[in-house]
């Protein structure tokens, strides 16, 4: 699927939660972590982005390493945000992902880790 650069010049970006996002194996009934071809774990922030002039909505960015920190309502940015859309058995929607989440005016970043990559604190 093709992957949309988003720009985050009008929205403000306020971290609220981070999970680990996992995977579904559909065989045994199991999750487990989602881990990159790379080894990496991909963690879900969950972030209530404000546009210019519109309401609030809450969306999950998704981010491959390290956990990333994030302090309840304090504003973030992300490198390299992406929009990706998918339609599957009939549902459709868009998921985001980041290369980074770095803190308001800070460049070419990662965020620091809060806890081992694999651990499932929240």
């Amino acid at each position: 699927m093709r992957r949309i650069p988003v720009a985050t010049d009008r929205m403000t970006f306020l971290g609220v939660t981070v999970t680990q996002a996992e995977t579904f194996d559909e065989a045994t009934r199991t999750r487990s972590p989602k881990v990159t071809a790379d080894g990496e774990y991909v963690w879900k922030v969950q972030c209530l982005v404000i546009v210019e002039g519109e309401k609030g909505e809450l969306v999950e960015v998704n981010l491959r390493g390290a956990r990333p920190e994030v302090d309840a309502m304090a504003p973030v940015e992300f490198e390299g945000l992406v929009a990706q859309p998918w339609n599957m058995a009939g549902n459709a929607g868009v998921s985001f992902a980041a290369d980074a989440m770095v803190k308001p005016g800070a460049k070419n970043g990662r965020s620091a880790p809060s806890a081992p990559a694999g651990s499932d604190a929240s």
